[in-house]
């Protein structure tokens, strides 16, 4: 029973925003002989994990790993020194002293307290699998994407706290219900991943599709990105021709600091992570990479009466029902909520028409 609940959750926390190349498949079905972490540091597992890929990939390059940080809330100390001749090198998050802990703090305190120490012990596993296992483990995100795997510490609470399970043994001791819970979660969610695609309308691409050895950015300003991409670009350039990048935003618009860890990787991808923990857009045009300003869109309020199917997969408050719908693929910014009223079954949302449309599919899908 135990090992049927873990299987399902872990297939609700990593729903893909793009589907991995056949490359990259290939990669995660690896198999890593032993794994065994015992209360070792979330970044310093996604670090092992990285280098076990690439000691068992026949040839050697390993699992592209995108770690993206995206709320620092220590201060920084000790932090490392550039190298001369380097002068957009930055400290090594992956490093074994840590510049974002507390120096006086006894090793494991600090990600202990944030819930973000790893403890696995396995044998003969894919590394599709220790993705997963890693990440439950610290309620961390992670995704694929087509050349990549992205992985970020997150402050949301789990998932399956919308479950509950303590809970639902006070109200229903039998377990073919939480089993018939489960199942029905796993089905939806896979005809949420059935649907059509949006069209990309950023099709575009670099005329030079140039691949940068290792990106180290810990608290970087847009503006240094920018800069960051246009010399290096010059300097792994053929004909030493730069990649020419501009920022259409407002200087009064407050961007938050970017925070990636990543090794060879695109200028291309770059500039959609470094879109994507930003929350601005990015597009290719005309050989140049853009930065946009999201406009803010108008968010209307509108309440949904649950069918009994429907109040059966979505029951639950607060954070529980906020961390399900955003699994769902309904997104939430600015001043966006969702609100639940369990006497008489009853959704509030308030949202952009786009998530109230994405809402209505998934209401259909439960009744289908």
């Amino acid at each position: 029973m135990r090992l049927i609940t873990i299987f399902i959750f872990l297939f609700i926390t990593s729903i893909s925003a793009e589907e991995p190349s056949k490359e990259l498949n290939k990669k995660l079905d690896i198999v890593i002989p032993e794994v065994k972490f015992e209360d070792v540091r979330f970044k310093d597992a996604i670090d092992q994990l990285r280098e076990l890929s690439k000691r068992y990939d026949p040839g050697k390059t390993g699992i592209n790993i995108i770690y993206l940080d995206k709320k620092i809330t220590q201060r920084v100390v000790n932090q490392e020194a550039p190298e001369e001749d380097d002068p957009f090198a930055e400290a090594d998050p992956f490093a074994e002293d840590d510049p974002f802990a507390d120096p006086n703090a006894p090793r494991g305190e600090l990600e202990k307290e944030r819930g973000l120490l790893v403890t696995l012990d396995a044998e003969e596993i894919p590394i599709r699998d220790c993705f997963k296992y890693i990440c439950d483990n610290v309620n961390a995100q992670y995704r694929y994407d087509k050349n990549a795997v992205v992985v970020s510490p997150s402050a949301t609470p789990p998932i399956c706290d919308g479950w509950n399970f303590s809970k639902l043994k006070d109200k229903n001791e039998d377990l073919t219900y939480r089993i018939k819970q489960l199942q029905k979660e796993l089905a939806l969610i896979k005809a949420i991943q059935n649907l059509p695609k949006p069209e990309d309308k950023n099709i575009e691409t670099l005329n030079e599709n140039i691949v940068f050895p290792k990106v180290r950015f810990q608290n970087a300003s847009l503006s240094f990105v920018e800069e960051y991409i246009e010399r290096q670009s010059a300097l792994l350039s053929k004909n030493k021709e730069k990649i020419s990048v501009a920022i259409y935003i407002p200087a009064d618009v407050k961007l938050e600091k970017v925070n990636i860890a990543a090794n060879n990787i695109s200028a291309q991808d770059l500039a959609k992570y470094v879109a994507e923990q930003l929350k601005v857009n990015t597009s290719i045009e005309e050989g140049e990479i853009c930065f946009r300003e999201k406009k803010p869109k108008l968010k209307v309020t509108r309440k949904y009466k649950l069918s009994k199917k429907e109040f059966f997969l979505l029951y639950g408050y607060g954070d529980q029902l906020f961390s399900k719908l955003e699994k769902y693929g309904l997104t939430f910014s600015g001043n966006a909520g969702v609100s639940f009223n369990g006497k008489i079954k009853e959704i509030t949302l308030h949202n952009t028409k786009e998530n109230h449309d994405k809402l209505k599919k998934i209401l259909e899908l439960i009744e289908d």
